[in-house]
């Protein structure tokens, strides 16, 4: 494709440029239009974009008329580019009605310029220069022009400057980087002055022209810009490395090439190939180590800072100790002398328990600011991260941000705090941290925000946890106190209490013997009358009969649990241990509790494994009671439904499970229900007769076969399910 133009980098980059500045203009005026310093941007860039095509249309086009409209139309609207500029300056340094009337009187002198520019005192024609068919040849009066052009810059740039030394922190950081941003701006634009004032040097700098605006905009946009020092370091550090190796590299292959005597372009070519594929990696890593060396000296390793906090979080536990300790480490890597912490205590009040460089009775005067508890919770539930305290006043002076109490933001920008970071402990605001602005003057990156996010999660909880320690600490001494004011009484109240608990067991033991041998013989003659060895009887009288049967039986159990109480109490129960098999123990007290289901239409079912389950050593009778126990308990509390027995092992463990579809338990009386004389209140509504100790004699039994006994339900109404489980000991 032939086009009526030739493309070079003059023109390319001309074009690159007005489109930037295009953008530029409309994005910084969409994102905040009333803004005194975004309007002024914006007709900056305008009027840049107007130079620009101008320029590109002069040095491009073929004919005269064309390129002699287009010098006189760029350089009317030069002339306003470096007043617009100062006016930008002097808007975002906010000093604009400081400057106003010298700005007022710039845009006077900017327009005679303008006047002059149709005659031939400013601009005399178009003619063919350098590689150009057409460029600006200067009149008797450009040399004013550019002067005024030139002086105007460099005050603005003087102003920039000025503003850029007394400012701290973000603005600081915001206006440095619009600063050297405009520098080289200005500069590579101002590069097309020497053609026109015939001095033989092309404008090649203006590719800097086109770059300036995309960093001042996202300097404008971001507060929180680059780290200016990384940048430079950075880019200064790889340029460095490239130069020295490529200039070692070459210098080698030069050696080698006069000493070999070879004078082939290709095997000059083929030993380069070779020395930069063995020797630019070994070289570039020896490099960036001593450029690193001194080029980053001053930088902290965010792990290191985080490993050190972590070591001291973990190990320190007086809360003074703690907060002087992570605080030297916090100070000494982000360059800054002052900390302070503020701490909501349980009563809801805010304290200060460790400061250091603020001015004293700075944070008792804020901690003391009216509603400060209130406007710390509202503050980080609207931004629940490190306030960044700069950034929220400049918001706050544009108009972009309303804070919870600005008078207390004020207080905070005014005695040089920098950051206000939350101390969180489960999504609990537990206090925050006040850390000042850097002596140096640099605002704080995102990494050390990050590192200092992370590093306060650590210290919040060493907090807590510092803070219980003290109470502890204070609970025990008042504790120890109180109980050496009363040891000797409950010593000896213990003393009468071991006693009459040794009573107690003496007397259950005796009684139940006692009473055990009248019921047996009840018992008897009761069976033998019902069975007719003392002849006939009644209907009435066997029904009356067998009343009395199952009354002495259930005193029978009755008495066999608290002379197994006794025996647990009085460390007596004794197990005889046999080769027990566990399906069997199963089968057989479902076989005896079947005809109990079968009356209130419930459907029993055992499930085994597939395997056989093997022997295991255990007291087969009084698993037998504890097997029987659980599975008569999901009977006696299953209105209707199911109850499934469930039988497993593992590698090392039998177990045992029985499920129900019954009244189910409140899971806030689970833990009680294997107390001694513990019952829940719905399976007391529904059986009374119950003593409340089978399942204390059952967690007995488990627990002196070395295994474990539990309960579990999703609540009342839904069932229940009882499991045991025991180590399997085959000898």
């Amino acid at each position: 494709m032939n086009l009526p133009f030739e493309l070079n980098y003059f023109n390319i980059t001309l074009a690159i440029g007005a489109l930037v500045s295009f953008l530029s203009a409309v994005l910084i005026l969409y994102q905040k239009s009333k803004r005194l310093a975004n309007q002024t941007w914006f007709w900056l860039n305008v009027f840049v974009v107007v130079w620009s095509s101008g320029y590109a249309l002069m040095i491009t086009t073929q004919s005269f008329e064309i390129a002699s409209y287009s010098n006189h139309v760029l350089h009317a609207v030069a002339i306003f580019i470096p007043v617009l500029f100062l006016q930008f300056v002097a808007a975002i340094t906010k000093q604009f009605e400081q400057f106003k009337f010298r700005i007022i009187l710039l845009y006077a002198i900017a327009l005679v310029f303008v006047g002059l520019n149709p005659s031939e005192l400013l601009l005399t024609t178009v003619k063919q220069k350098f590689i150009f068919s057409f460029v600006s040849d200067a009149g008797p009066l450009f040399i004013y022009y550019t002067a005024f052009f030139s002086v105007v810059v460099v005050y603005s740039e003087y102003v920039l400057l000025r503003a850029m030394l007394k400012a701290r922190g973000l603005y600081r950081s915001q206006l440095r980087f619009i600063f050297f941003a405009t520098v080289f701006g200005f500069a590579g634009g101002s590069s097309v002055f020497f053609l026109t004032l015939n001095v033989d040097f092309p404008p090649y700098p203006m590719i800097l022209y086109s770059l300036y605006p995309i960093l001042v905009t996202y300097s404008i946009i971001r507060y929180r810009s680059f780290d200016i020092r990384s940048i430079v370091f950075r880019s200064f550090g790889f340029s460095f490395i490239i130069f020295v190796t490529t200039g070692i590299l070459a210098f080698s292959t030069a050696l080698i090439v006069m000493l070999l005597g070879i004078e082939s372009i290709i095997w000059i070519s083929i030993i380069m190939a070779v020395l930069v594929s063995i020797g630019y990696r070994p070289l570039r890593s020896v490099i960036e180590k001593i450029t690193k060396s001194f080029l980053y000296k001053k930088s902290y390793n965010p792990d290191t800072v985080l490993s050190d906090v972590s070591d001291e979080t973990s190990s320190l536990q007086n809360l003074n100790q703690l907060l002087s300790s992570v605080s030297h480490i916090i100070l000494d890597a982000f360059g800054t002398d002052k900390i302070s912490y503020a701490l909501i205590n349980e009563e809801k009040k805010v304290t200060v328990p460790f400061e250091t460089g603020f001015k004293p009775g700075v944070s008792q005067k804020i901690i003391q600011s009216r509603n400060i508890l209130k406007t710390m919770y509202k503050q980080f539930s609207n931004k629940p991260t490190i306030q960044v305290i700069e950034e929220m006043k400049i918001m706050f002076d544009n108009g972009e941000y309303m804070p919870g109490d600005p008078k207390l933001l004020n207080e905070l920008y005014e005695n040089d705090v920098a950051l206000i970071i939350p101390l969180k402990e489960k999504d609990q605001l537990r206090g925050v941290i006040a850390i000042g602005n850097r002596k140096s003057g640099d605002p704080y990156t995102a990494i050390d925000l990050r590192t200092l996010n992370i590093a306060t999660g650590q210290i919040a909880i060493a907090i807590k946890n510092a803070v219980l320690y003290e109470e502890q600490k204070q609970f025990n001494a008042t504790l120890k106190k109180k109980v050496d004011e009363a040891t000797a009484d409950l010593r000896k109240a213990n003393e009468r209490l071991t006693q009459m608990d040794q009573s107690k067991s003496e007397f259950l033991s005796i009684a139940a013997h006692q009473l055990r041998t009248p019921i047996t013989g009840i018992k008897g003659y009761v069976s033998m009358f019902l069975e007719g060895d003392f002849g006939a009887i009644t209907q009435e009288q066997k029904i009356e009969l067998e009343k009395m049967y199952r009354s002495s039986d259930r005193l029978t159990r009755l008495i066999d649990v608290f002379l197994n109480v006794s025996r647990i109490e009085t460390g007596r129960l004794e197990l005889k241990k046999e080769q027990c098999d566990m399906n069997q123990i199963v089968d057989d007290v479902v076989s005896d509790l079947e005809q109990q289901a079968k009356k209130k239409n419930l459907e029993i079912t055992v499930q085994k494994p597939d395997e056989p389950l093997p022997k295991i050593m255990a007291d087969k009778d009084k698993l037998h009671d504890v097997i029987m126990n659980l599975v008569d308990n999901s009977i006696k509390y299953t209105q209707k439904g199911w109850i499934n027995i469930r039988l497993s092992r593992s590698k090392s463990l039998f177990s045992f499970e029985v499920r129900d579809s019954g009244i189910g338990i409140d899971p806030s009386e689970i833990d009680k229900l294997f107390q001694k004389f513990s019952r829940a209140e719905a399976v007391f509504r529904i059986h009374t007769g119950g003593s409340g100790l089978g399942l204390f004699i059952a967690r007995k039994i488990i627990e002196a076969h070395g295994g474990r006994v539990w309960a579990e339900s999703e609540g009342k109404g839904k069932g229940s399910s009882f499991t045991f489980t025991l180590p399997i000991e085959t000898k």
